[in-house]
């Protein structure tokens, strides 16, 4: 155990309060001792300094000992709480431990063992929330540096490359009057090149945006948000001749925004890797294990098995970019949000075959 700890012993009776404070040093722990003979004594304690563990006096006949340790635990980062009393009972043992304590003790039967025993565990349990705490305080704060980086990177990158785009266009007009065609030819391929960076871009923020975004869960109609993406969606349909049918979808819990994206995306990708004949893409719901599971099935190309997983990977491209284009961030961006709504996507599929993606939402995401 960490040296320089902090305990607090609370007690009316200043004759157990030596009693206790004894017991302590006799168990040899290097720990900083100090005490209050009442509440109002404590609290004030507790606004001074710093304490790692409390020691409090429990009176069985009214409420004061379980009132101040509801008060010390809604504290920010509260202390360890143990509880002592004159009064053996189990019952009251899992009382006080079900209302927050850590640890209880009799002090009839109080010994430098017991007590350094207890200790020990409640204060190595303390260490370990609040290891808990500062890990979860870097994570949030690493997460912000990254959208904030993310955020930064992204307009960094788009300020020179529109001044490249335009001059892209400038050195295309020129050339169209007074140029070789080999010359034409390279200023397009500048011109289609920042057009495919500024997409990059543009899906590298939009996929840290969704990796960081706080998620409210409401009600959602996936039936409303279908209709959106397939509205958002029409004339990549339409010039594709492509045959929809969406089944009932029911209600979720989520960020519609999302969710919308979600179905977007999937459809998109279907009307996109399409084969000889029409696109065909069905919508719907399902039950695995008796919990919902929507799927968009289509007839497209495929995917061969060996690539099921790895197409949710950022910028996995498991098809020429030449004949298929894209950024390869739609599946990916697809598999955060299932993942933000603690669910999971997956895909069955085969090359010639089609594919069907298949997606669950965690059980906080799932209408009540």
């Amino acid at each position: 155990m960490p040296a320089g700890f902090r305990v607090l012993i609370i007690d009316d009776s200043a004759e157990d309060r030596t009693i206790v404070e004894r017991a302590i040093r006799d168990t040899e722990l290097d720990v900083e001792i100090a005490s209050a003979g009442s509440g109002t004594e404590a609290h004030q304690a507790l606004r001074e300094s710093a304490f790692d563990c409390v020691l409090l006096d429990y009176h069985p006949s009214d409420e004061s000992g379980s009132d101040v340790m509801r008060q010390i635990l809604g504290r920010a980062g509260p202390p360890a709480v143990i509880m002592l009393t004159g009064q053996g009972d189990e019952q009251l043992a899992h009382q006080v431990q079900m209302a927050g304590a850590a640890d209880y003790l009799d002090k009839t039967s109080l010994t430098p063992d017991s007590l350094g025993r207890v200790l020990r565990h409640a204060l190595a349990r303390q260490e370990y929330r609040r290891s808990e705490v500062a890990l979860a305080q870097e994570l949030l704060r690493k997460n912000a540096a990254l959208e904030l980086l993310s955020a930064s990177a992204a307009h960094d990158l788009q300020a020179p490359l529109r001044h490249l785009t335009q001059a892209g266009k400038m050195l295309e007009g020129l050339l169209d009057r007074d140029g070789s065609d080999e010359a034409r030819e390279c200023a397009r391929r500048m011109r289609v090149s920042t057009v495919r960076m500024q997409l990059l871009i543009d899906a590298l923020l939009a996929l840290a945006q969704i990796e960081n975004a706080e998620i409210v869960f409401s009600p959602v109609s996936l039936d409303y948000c279908a209709g959106r993406a397939l509205e958002s969606l029409g004339p990549q349909i339409e010039e594709a001749g492509a045959q929809i049918d969406c089944g009932a979808l029911g209600e979720a819990r989520g960020d519609a925004t999302l969710l919308t994206q979600l179905l977007q995306n999937l459809l998109s990708n279907a009307l996109r890797f399409v084969g000889d004949e029409s696109p065909e893409i069905r919508l719907e719901r399902e039950g695995i294990d008796g919990c919902p599971v929507w799927k968009v099935t289509d007839n497209g190309i495929g995917i061969a098995v060996k690539d099921a997983e790895r197409i949710f990977e950022p910028f996995a491209r498991i098809h020429s970019r030449t004949r298929y284009d894209g950024t390869g961030i739609g599946l990916a961006l697809c598999a955060v949000i299932i993942e933000r709504h603690g669910g999971r996507i997956w895909v069955a599929a085969d090359v010639g075959m089609g594919a069907c993606f298949r997606f669950s939402l965690g059980a906080n995401a799932r209408a009540n």
